[in-house]
């Protein structure tokens, strides 16, 4: 009877070693997932910031080129009323300004 139960035990044995190096893989493996998603989730905070910035920058950037059409379009004016003057004097100073 002895002789029937140790190629069980031996069976039973190498089941437990197979399912303790399973394990070992699994934990690993585990360890391995925790870790990228660590890194991950570092890599997600700091994109996430880089992406704040960026965004204040390109307000920023809008602004600065809203205001300068704004200034741009209020000289196209004055450059255009001043040569308005200039056109009127140089008529008038070489005598066709009455006619």
């Amino acid at each position: 009877m002895l002789n029937q139960l140790t190629p069980l035990i031996a069976q039973v044995a190498q089941i437990a070693t197979n399912t303790s190096e399973t394990l070992s893989r699994h934990n690993e493996v585990l360890a391995q997932l925790e870790e990228q998603t660590r890194q991950n989730a570092i890599q997600q905070a700091t994109n996430t910031q880089a992406l704040a910035q960026l965004t204040e920058d390109v307000a920023s950037l809008t602004d600065v080129v809203t205001n300068a059409i704004e200034i741009l379009e209020s000289d196209r004016e004055a450059f255009r009323e001043e040569i308005r003057r200039i056109w009127e004097y140089l008529l008038k100073s070489n005598g066709h300004g009455g006619v």
